[in-house]
């Protein structure tokens, strides 16, 4: 049998997969996917984090992650907005296979160790992956757009 928490990393996975190939349909940026590990499309998915950099709010309501300062494989400067300041415990980028994987963990009143796994598509310059609310211990899919300048 399977655990919760490897049926909900499954899920997650599955999920990204799908975000990051970018399949279904092409007109609606939160429908996912099949997955294509072709070796272009996984060249073409190595960029760089620098394109992370920007305002990011969630579709689902008024969190905003804005991505001040990147590093190649390490920590990001960034803040999170609920819509007021919530402190970031810690927050990195790495490359994972074809996709830019973005880890947030948030520390403050109401988020005691909530976290973001989040995987960048170039493809529709979106953010996609789990919220997981540490208060009460639930997984939330998530996407962000790009906030214009």
């Amino acid at each position: 049998m399977c655990s919760e928490k490897n049926r909900v990393f499954l899920a997650t996975l599955l999920v990204c997969i799908c975000f990051i190939t970018g399949c279904g349909d092409k007109g609606t940026p939160s429908e996912g996917p099949a997955v294509n590990a072709d070796a272009r499309t996984l060249a073409e998915n190595q960029i760089s984090p620098e394109k992370l950099i920007g305002r990011w709010q969630r579709r689902d309501g008024p969190y905003v992650i804005e991505i001040r300062k990147t590093n190649d494989d390490g920590p990001l400067d960034v803040a999170y907005y609920n819509p007021k300041p919530i402190n970031i415990a810690e927050a990195k980028v790495s490359q994972e296979e074809a996709a830019m994987k973005i880890f947030i963990e948030l520390r403050d009143k109401g988020y005691p160790g909530s976290t973001y796994t989040l995987y960048y598509s170039s493809k529709r310059d979106m953010l996609g992956g789990t919220y997981f609310h540490a208060g009460i211990k639930q997984y939330f899919q998530v996407f962000f757009v790009r906030m214009k300048q």
